[in-house]
């Protein structure tokens, strides 16, 4: 008798190149637990392949009392009816749905006659003990803020919860994630058939506007920002780097949000002696040239930055708060520093027409990322964008894709256009001349280990030249 975690997944065989990064809210709710003295469980079907009917054998033959189900916008569909399948097998099974679409909208779940028990809004490693505890004596959920339930023919709605203080989390359970189903499509500058990836968030949060992020889509974690001691998070690089990791990601939506947080963490590093290899994420105004040479000098192999469109009107509706000359100057600092680059762009923005795309192509051109992805802007529940279109889009959430599928198409051209020229976009800007300078400076520098690119160049040609 235990608890199942499942962290659901909704890509096919043909789909865009994608991460598989750990998810650590699932792996600090189980260090929770089990701090507690809860048996736990952990099936990943993004990292592995596993059929629904295998899950719910699996959770009925080991007796799970309690099923928690990660489930992202995509994975709403898959997952209610997983959670139907389960209580026609065993009907005493409690289900509790949290992350990313449970926590913006608990009512597409809790309804007369659903299988699902109660949704997590917010952040689970705030709630979850004393969720389970609850459930042990079957009594006390009505005073538990950030967990909503179905109740005589309504839904208890509950505020999102933040665990305020971030240093008082157990480190999360790593040795489920320390295994080759793990990875990122990245230029590390590192041996890839060496590497062990380990993950870490050292802080939580993002103040910023930008109409199309949501939870559902991103480990947004609101507005307000919250950073962990550079003590623990190096305590936490120090375990990994013992378990065998050689590069970190951190998962930070905003890793450089505060120069004396970077610098603090930098400086531990350096100060232990650590030898490990770590990439982040970050703005594109959020950076300085003395912080990306620390960052260079403690480890830091890569650096990602949203750059979404090379229109600066674009950039204006997305309400990105930054301008054009912040990219540039960006990755200029980061190239300077020694850093790796990646680019992220967006297509099909509102109102946006093909010349505009095609000004993102010469833009992400003369940038020379080392890498880039392509996404369409897709208007998620929880964003400013969904509010804005949601009477336009379709209620399948199976439906909802941001590299493989348009989900709603608010810009002027057309859906055939659109889908062509994100493949188009890939395939001028990688055979650049510019990419491919870069490309065998980078290799003649690092050494030419070849296997993640062929890896994932055959991923990209099946993608590049699938019927959709």
């Amino acid at each position: 008798m235990g608890s199942l975690f499942l962290r659901t997944s909704y890509y096919g065989d043909d789909s865009h190149p994608e991460n598989v990064r750990a998810p650590l809210d699932i792996g600090y709710c189980i260090s929770i637990l089990e701090e507690k003295g809860f048996e736990t469980d952990f099936i990943d079907m993004k990292a592995e392949e596993i059929s629904v009917d295998n899950i719910i054998d699996q959770v009925v033959e080991k007796g799970f009392n309690t099923v928690f189900v990660q489930v992202e916008t995509p994975c709403v569909r898959m997952s209610k009816e997983l959670a139907e399948k389960i209580k026609k097998r065993a009907e005493n099974i409690d289900i509790v749905f949290f992350g990313q679409h449970p926590s913006v909208s608990p009512e597409t779940f809790l309804y007369e006659g659903s299988p699902i028990d109660f949704c997590i809004r917010g952040e689970p490693e705030a709630v979850v003990g004393e969720l389970k505890e609850k459930m042990k004596l079957n009594k006390g959920f009505e005073d538990l803020e950030g967990v909503s339930y179905f109740s005589d023919g309504n839904v208890k709605l509950t505020k999102t919860v933040k665990v305020e203080n971030l240093d008082g989390l157990p480190f999360p359970k790593h040795s489920l994630f320390l295994n080759d189903s793990y990875g990122d499509v990245l230029p590390l500058g590192v041996n890839h058939r060496k590497t062990k990836f380990g993950y870490i968030l050292s802080s939580r949060g993002c103040p910023f506007d930008c109409v199309y992020c949501s939870p559902t889509l991103r480990v947004t974690y609101g507005k307000r920002m919250r950073s962990r001691s550079a003590e623990s998070v190096v305590d936490e690089i120090e375990m990994l780097v013992e378990k065998g990791v050689n590069v970190i990601c951190f998962k930070d939506d905003m890793f450089t949000f505060s120069e004396k947080h970077v610098e603090s963490i930098c400086d531990e590093i350096i100060e232990r002696g650590v030898d490990v290899n770590w990439f982040v994420q970050t703005r594109p105004d959020c950076i300085s040239e003395k912080v990306f040479h620390k960052m260079r000098e403690a480890g830091c192999k890569t650096v990602s930055f949203g750059v979404e469109s090379g229109s600066p009107r674009i950039l204006d509706l997305l309400k990105k708060g930054n301008e054009k000359e912040d990219v540039r100057e960006a990755f200029r600092l980061a190239k300077q520093a020694g850093l790796n680059t990646v680019g992220y762009f967006m297509l099909g923005n509102p109102t946006e027409n093909l010349e505009e795309m095609k000004k993102t192509l010469r833009f992400a051109k003369e940038l020379k990322p080392d890498m880039i992805q392509v996404a369409f802007f897709t208007p998620y529940p929880g964003s400013e964008a969904y509010e804005e279109y949601r009477s336009s889009i379709g209620k399948d959430f199976g439906e909802y894709h941001h590299y493989n599928k348009i989900t709603y198409n608010p810009s002027d051209v057309d859906d055939k256009t659109l889908m062509k020229f994100q493949k188009r976009f890939y395939i001028s800007y990688f055979l650049s001349v510019g990419f491919l300078a870069n490309f065998l400076k980078r290799k003649i520098r690092n050494g030419f280990d070849l296997s993640l690119e062929l890896f994932y160049f055959k991923k990209g040609l099946k993608f590049l030249f699938s019927k959709s």
